[in-house]
């Protein structure tokens, strides 16, 4: 049955490409590089880097983690890959002073919107998010090494914990817990996190 012209043209077809990946890293980057610029020298020429890297597990969790009856939160899109930057983008210049530290972020946010859709079923979906991420993190991060960015993590299998804590000075500001007792001194209050 088709659709007579009249009626066809009463309405508009508007069709998005998706955007190749050169074109979502230079628009990532782009997004990135100026919060950056406000971090130490070693943080400022991450911008690159970090849109390869999280575009390269967007591509591999989307490629690998198929939505299924049991499981249909896993249904990724590019809002996932912006949720991961703007993580990063609330980052604080006073709490990540190395790249390291940034690395840490990078997989907290990484672990925050894709992995926390997982479930724990026969195949362990986070082990093999977790690998997928161990492999892009020394293919895009030269220095740094998985084992030196997970290595005062409790718990493996759910990556590095970081907090947003408000304070009267600034909006947020994102810090990273490490330990299993997680002290926390905010003017002059010790806020204790006991597991």
């Amino acid at each position: 049955s088709e659709i007579c012209a009249r009626t066809q043209s009463r309405f508009h077809l508007i069709n998005v490409a998706t955007p190749s990946d050169t074109q979502l890293v230079y628009i990532f980057e782009s997004i990135l590089m100026p919060k950056l610029q406000e971090f130490d020298n070693e943080i400022k020429p991450m911008g690159r880097p970090l849109a390869q890297a999280t575009i390269a597990i967007f591509k591999e969790v989307i490629k690998r983690f198929l939505p299924t009856p049991a499981n249909n939160l896993c249904q990724f899109n590019l809002r996932d890959l912006y949720r991961v930057v703007q993580g990063i983008l609330q980052a604080e210049r006073h709490n990540f002073d190395s790249s390291h530290s940034m690395l840490r972020l990078w997989v907290h946010e990484c672990c925050r919107v894709f992995s926390d859709r997982f479930l724990n079923n026969k195949v362990n979906q986070h082990e093999v998010f977790f690998t997928i991420l161990q492999t892009k993190v020394d293919d895009h991060f030269e220095d740094s090494a998985w084992e030196t960015t997970m290595i005062d993590v409790d718990d493996k299998m759910y990556g590095p914990l970081m907090c947003a804590f408000m304070n009267e000075h600034e909006s947020t500001c994102r810090s990273s817990l490490s330990g299993s007792d997680h002290v926390v001194d905010s003017d002059t209050k010790k806020i204790n996190y006991e597991e």
